[in-house]
């Protein structure tokens, strides 16, 4: 109530109540609250964080297996560890050997060949969020929902089996600040040092991702199609399916 009493001032004071339509926050419940609560004036999810969401939630199959990988690179991060292994590199430049305690530890860190693998994968499936957390301060926004669009087709399966989705409620935001729930109960510990089983996880994150990102990018509203018919760069509908279209 007080953030959203002090906006109100700022636009009043600034002669600007009656000139703005739309405010862009995260996800934060007390944002999104706030801009709700204002009178005629409708909330915008800010869309690189919105993409924060949807990655997050998506890679929810592979947590496990991040967090081994981010394990084996805090090893070498270590500034000994570099250390050694950049003298190490020096003296064997074809061959690297590692002293035995060094060597039994990365042993039981490193990651399996499947592993390894599955990581390469997801590099690529997540290649064109990259790109466009890199071209959308030069993009207008209207123009991103083409964008996602694209993005969405990528994913987008012959079949969707509901109950190969690893998440249970979609709508359900993990990463939003909801002040006012009770604290959740603690998550369970990730066993770091068994290797992750990566069978049918590929497809698991593929899933997720088409499933959240039609969810916070669903399709326009009759009322928002209306008006980009007027837009030259929208008259198209290319960004709709042939039904809705």
């Amino acid at each position: 109530v007080h953030i959203c009493e002090t906006i109100e001032k700022i636009l009043k004071y600034w002669d600007l109540s009656e000139k703005v339509y739309s405010i862009t926050t995260d996800s934060g419940s007390n944002m999104k609250k706030t801009v709700l609560n204002m009178d005629k004036v409708m909330w915008q999810r800010c869309c690189s964080h919105t993409l924060q969401l949807v990655i997050g939630k998506a890679l929810l199959p592979v947590e496990s297996l991040i967090a081994r990988a981010k394990r084996l690179i805090d090893f070498f991060l270590r500034p000994k560890q570099s250390e050694r292994l950049e003298e190490i590199q020096k003296k064997n430049p074809n061959m690297i050997r590692m002293e035995h305690k060094d060597g039994k530890r990365l042993w039981e860190i490193n990651l399996t060949i499947s592993e390894w693998e599955l990581l390469k994968e997801l590099l690529q499936v997540l290649g064109p969020f990259e790109e466009v957390s890199k071209t959308s301060i030069k993009l207008y926004y209207i123009l991103m929902h083409r964008v996602i669009k694209e993005i969405k087709n990528i994913f987008k399966p012959n079949q969707i089996n509901e109950d190969e989705l690893y998440y249970d409620n979609i709508k359900y935001d993990a990463f939003d600040d909801h002040e006012e729930e009770e604290p959740q109960t603690q998550q369970p510990r990730i066993k770091l040092n068994i290797p992750v089983d990566t069978t049918g996880l590929l497809e698991k994150v593929k899933h997720n991702f088409y499933k959240i990102l039609c969810y916070y990018y669903p399709d326009p509203m009759p009322q928002e199609l209306l008006s980009a018919l007027l837009d030259p760069r929208l008259k198209s509908l290319d960004y709709m399916n042939n039904i809705n279209r």
